[in-house]
């Protein structure tokens, strides 16, 4: 699984044609050690899913999950309508990071707001 979750770091790293013009290849770990550089920009990350939560607001449907590195550390991910995708699935995300924003009374931090994410396990 290691070296399936490493060749597929490497494939989006190195493969600009996958990703939008405005998004930037990433590893997970560089953006959990430096957020601030990230700050309210277009990235993509893969990492495994876990703790998917669904919900919604005003009627509308949004999945919350974690996406963690190889070393188990994650960054939040949001993103509208109800994913469907398992318990330790590795997935791609895209969308902006923002290290803090306000939800109400609460300030929620280290969060993508995704505007895809797609399951790269092969049970999908």
């Amino acid at each position: 699984m290691r070296i399936r979750f490493v060749l597929l770091v490497g494939l989006l790293c190195s493969g600009a044609w996958l990703l939008p013009s405005t998004s930037h290849a990433l590893e997970l770990q560089a953006l959990l050690e430096a957020p601030d550089k990230y700050d309210g920009q277009q990235i993509a990350v893969i990492g495994k899913a876990s703790a998917p939560r669904h919900n919604e607001s005003r009627g509308k449907p949004f999945t919350v999950f974690d996406l963690a590195d190889q070393a188990g550390r994650s960054v939040r991910v949001f993103s509208w309508g109800h994913l469907v995708f398992h318990e330790g699935d590795l997935v791609a995300v895209e969308g902006a990071f923002l290290q803090a924003k306000q939800v109400g009374r609460h300030t929620i931090h280290n969060e993508i707001e995704a505007r895809s994410v797609r399951s790269l396990s092969e049970s999908h």
